[in-house]
């Protein structure tokens, strides 16, 4: 529905309009989108958030919606010097400019290649620990389980502190034909592939599963021993296979 159509609400009881707004937000977002490091695509909005100041708000108070710069180098102060800008200007110059709208609840975060999330989001801290869900392509995990292990706490459970889900992704013919490497790493062969959704299965993976990956039981209760040293109320996060769906 677009947000010419969503407008047309706008006269109904508050009450309506309200279970509208989240109702239209939450089916925007779902399958759960995956955001892909290295996407040039449209900036990622959804319809409700351009309708009203009210339904930005109940979209962003029932999805976790947060609105967030392009390119984060244009808060930057090094940059914003760089480019002669002063200080009355800049505040004006960053309102200016373009944003997009990612949800912490049901947006999945993928890791590219350089085991990142997008740049414009991965030296943004306060929200880079927001995150609850990231996505692990098969191609980013070493083969070598000393290494997988390392990076995993290091690199995982260290840089993403608040999440609830992790998402090993795998190829799934029978939902989506182009295999997930190729949807992440050679995206401008496929211009029509900019709304990439993410199919997670129900069940985390077994213990077995986890085994054949080097994640024993020894190797939980280890990490969750370092990590609640840094954060005493942190959770392991469930374990989950996903697949990239085109949208």
């Amino acid at each position: 529905m677009s947000s010419t159509n969503l407008s047309s609400f706008a006269n109904l009881p508050a009450e309506i309009r309200l279970q509208i707004w989240g109702l239209e937000a939450r089916n925007a977002l779902n399958p759960p989108r995956a955001i892909i490091a290295g996407h040039h695509g449209p900036r990622r909005t959804i319809a409700v958030v351009n309708t009203s100041h009210e339904a930005r708000e109940e979209a962003m108070a029932q999805t976790g919606l947060r609105s967030v710069l392009r390119n984060y180098l244009l808060e930057d102060p090094a940059h914003l010097d760089q480019i002669g800008l002063s200080l009355e200007e800049r505040g004006g110059y960053v309102r200016r400019s373009p944003r997009e709208w990612y949800s912490l609840e049901t947006d999945v975060f993928v890791l590219g290649a350089d085991e990142r999330i997008l740049q414009s989001l991965c030296f943004n801290v306060p929200f880079r620990d927001a995150i609850k869900t990231i996505a692990i392509p098969a191609f980013v995990l070493d083969p070598r389980v000393a290494i997988r292990q390392f990076r995993w706490q290091s690199r995982y459970m260290m840089m993403y502190r608040g999440l609830k889900t992790v998402v090993l992704l795998r190829d799934d013919p029978a939902q989506e034909l182009i295999s997930h490497e190729n949807l992440i790493l050679n995206r401008h062969l496929y211009p029509r592939t900019n709304d990439i959704r993410i199919k997670i299965q129900d069940n985390p993976l077994s213990q077995v599963e986890l085994d054949l990956f080097g994640f024993d039981v020894n190797f939980f209760n280890g990490l969750v021993i370092s990590m609640r040293n840094m954060a005493p109320d942190w959770q392991l996060p469930e374990i989950k296979w996903g697949c990239l769906v085109r949208y």
